[in-house]
């Protein structure tokens, strides 16, 4: 239905996604994969919750979630939101993710 609307981006994985709608990693992988096949053009979002960040788990949780993704693709561009560290004015950078 995206294809059809002349969307040619998806953004998958958004923390409201998996935080709200309980959306897994590997749920987000698999829709990651599926969207790319589709000739869909992806930003998977990653991040950590508050609590994570707090408890030191921040490289745990970014690298569970990136690790779901790889696991059905190779290359791909990751949106992470952090607000302390990078102070773009909407709270967000873009990461190039490589998996060999």
């Amino acid at each position: 239905m995206i294809l059809d609307c002349g969307c040619k981006w998806v953004i998958l994985g958004h923390s409201e996604r998996r935080n709200v709608f309980g959306e897994s990693d590997a749920l987000i992988g698999e829709k990651v994969g599926f969207a790319l096949q589709s000739g869909l053009s992806v930003i998977p979002c990653i991040g950590e919750l508050l609590e994570e960040r707090e408890a030191g788990k921040t490289t745990e949780v970014c690298f569970r979630q990136l690790q779901a993704i790889a696991d059905k693709v190779g290359h791909f561009y990751c949106g992470y939101e952090y607000w302390h560290r990078y102070r773009h004015t909407d709270g967000h950078c873009l990461l190039k993710i490589s998996v060999l």
